[in-house]
């Protein structure tokens, strides 16, 4: 059930010990592309390899660098140390991680045994049962909302840019000449792109650093000939064009945004760590009752073989006739 609703890539390992120019390819960039189509990135760790070396580091400090708040750690076969082992193996995790990590928070660690074979006796195995918990949700409800929050504000995003390109060829294009100085108006136009720049941020209230550099205009320009773009009276006019792309941004997409954020479900964790207590107690229960079951008949017994000595009967165990005390 939980894979027809989410996709698992099981990535390459992290080399500590070989070297990592034995690898046929860019393992950081392959990492790197993965990550920036990821919703959510597990890095896993066991209790007998903590150590960070040289490309852990430059999986942190490169593939993962501004997607730390989809990263999570996993610290698997929990069930291999005892108690205190496991919380030493848990501090020294986030020793060895704390230098790769540069967020204020750290990413949330999870604590178990990833595998259907039954705990080893004598480790937490209602902590593991709750982590486990706690990774489906975050798999399944958390992540979701979340990857749909991104997609939205990257529409946003692209809708702004699409509107600032419009906006700048637009009125780029409004202050050539229609007929005499044609080359010298277009070269006119890119050497007063800052101009251009601060009419649009006033007009249409866009914020200067959703602008892309003056430079990756003026190479576009040198490619594409501006007389090809419509005016941008003329978009505003005839089809409406500019005011539909603001309702857009302004109205639209917000919105989008406000229902996410006021979208509430039902923790499903809680019921799921309620019945596994429930079971667990139910099992308790069953032992204890057995336990009560084999003391009664115990006590039964006793209660019969004193009767018998109460009436002078012979001890069964022993045969023959019952025993007398001279004095």
């Amino acid at each position: 059930d939980v894979l027809k609703s989410i996709t698992l890539v099981d990535t390459p390992g992290v080399l500590e010990t070989a070297d990592v120019h034995s690898r046929s390819y860019d393992y950081i960039e392959a990492m790197r592309w993965f990550v920036e189509h990821a919703d959510l990135v597990f890095v896993l760790f066991d209790p007998s390899k903590l150590d960070a070396g040289a490309e852990l580091r430059s999986l942190f400090t490169s593939a993962l660098k501004g997607a730390e708040s989809r990263v999570r750690i996993v610290l698997n076969k929990a069930d291999s140390v005892g108690h205190h082992e496991l919380m030493k193996v848990h501090g020294a995790l986030f020793w060895n991680l704390s230098n790769l990590i540069t967020t204020s928070e750290p990413p949330r660690v999870y604590v178990s045994s990833f595998w259907s074979k039954a705990y080893k006796p004598d480790t937490n195995h209602l902590l593991f049962e709750t982590e486990k918990q706690a990774l489906l949700y975050d798999m399944l409800y958390a992540v979701p909302l979340e990857a749909l929050d991104r997609k939205v504000a990257n529409l946003l995003r692209r809708a702004q840019m699409a509107l600032i390109h419009a906006c700048v060829l637009g009125t780029a294009r409004m202050k050539l000449p229609a007929f005499f100085g044609k080359t010298k108006g277009k070269v006119k136009a890119i050497e007063n792109l800052s101009q251009i720049y601060q009419e649009i941020q006033g007009k249409y209230k866009l914020p200067v650093v959703n602008f892309p550099a003056e430079s990756e205009y003026k190479n576009f320009l040198a490619a594409h000939d501006l007389y090809d773009f419509p005016k941008l009276d003329q978009l505003e006019k005839k089809s409406g064009l500019i005011r539909k792309v603001q309702d857009l941004i302004g109205v639209q997409i917000p919105g989008l945004l406000r229902s996410i954020s006021h979208n509430t479900i039902a923790d499903p964790r809680q019921n799921r760590i309620l019945l596994t207590m429930l079971e667990r107690q139910e099992k308790q229960a069953a032992q204890n009752a057995t336990h009560v079951k084999t003391d009664q008949h115990k006590n039964f017994l006793f209660a019969q073989a004193v009767a018998h000595m109460g009436k002078g009967s012979a001890n069964p165990s022993l045969g023959g006739e019952p025993e007398t005390t001279t004095a």
